[in-house]
């Protein structure tokens, strides 16, 4: 019960879908993602796009929109597993709306990956709906203070090991590890970690720990990350490390500036 009423300590935190902001006391605060990006080296697409376009005998133009139109498949996969996801912890049978799809694309294009990962999600609820309770569900997070705010997927309960694991779900196509791909690293006080999605999510995780911890006297337990991609053969937990003191660096070095 005590958990349950520590959780209710972000009510002064105010999140808008429209443009996912979030504000406190009417003053807009600064997202998570939005404050990692800060530190990352970014991706150059104007540079790679003509590179891509010469490589490929194609105008630069086509290879940005290509890209732009796989970003939003990503967008609209992602949406599908996070509203499927909700919805199957709660009990709830959830039927896909496609019609924004619809609208986007004129077709389906993601109805065979919506399925894959679906069905990979319901593989990984099988697995563990008799040791994870569901705590809270897209949950909001912030600091006025310090202000910057963001939302996480799950908090859980796990009844084995009697802690409080954080879970975020991801459905992108790459998850490159450390030494992996283009190896490149993030901008001072962060310059030790490289720019990759292993050290951006283990930031992004670490700092919805740090801010829930902040506010509550919970303890969060594992960081971990649910990745559900059709082009794997099955789900992948991959668990992060709590990276606080670069949290508290990253934020230290928001606010100087």
């Amino acid at each position: 019960m005590e958990t349950i009423k520590e959780l209710g300590n972000f009510k002064d935190i105010l999140y808008i879908d429209e443009g996912h902001s979030y504000y406190a006391d009417n003053r807009r605060l600064t997202s998570v993602t939005t404050l990692i990006g800060k530190f990352s080296q970014g991706f150059q697409a104007s540079y790679w796009a003509n590179k891509k376009a010469k490589e490929y005998n194609v105008s630069a133009d086509s290879v940005l929109y290509a890209w732009q139109f796989l970003n939003d498949l990503s967008t609209f996969k992602g949406i599908a597993l996070h509203k499927y996801a909700e919805n199957l912890w709660e009990g709830k049978v959830f039927k896909q709306d496609n019609s924004k799809i619809l609208e986007n694309f004129g077709y389906n294009p993601l109805e065979s990956a919506i399925k894959k990962i679906k069905a990979q999600y319901i593989d990984f609820y099988t697995d563990y709906k008799d040791i994870l309770v569901p705590l809270k569900a897209e949950m909001v997070v912030g600091d006025p203070e310090l202000g910057v705010a963001g939302m996480f997927d799950r908090l859980f309960y796990d009844k084995i090991t009697s802690t409080i694991p954080l879970y975020d779900w991801k459905t992108e196509k790459e998850f490159n590890m450390n030494g992996e791909g283009y190896i490149k690293y993030m901008k001072k006080p962060l310059s030790h970690l490289q720019d990759n999605q292993f050290n951006q999510h283990a930031l992004q995780l670490s700092t919805y720990r740090y801010l829930l911890e902040r506010r509550t006297g919970l303890q969060v337990g594992e960081l971990v990350i649910g990745w559900f991609f059709e082009g794997n053969e099955k789900y992948k937990l991959i668990k992060l490390p709590y990276l606080k003191d670069e949290v508290e660096a990253m934020i230290g070095e928001y606010l100087i500036k």
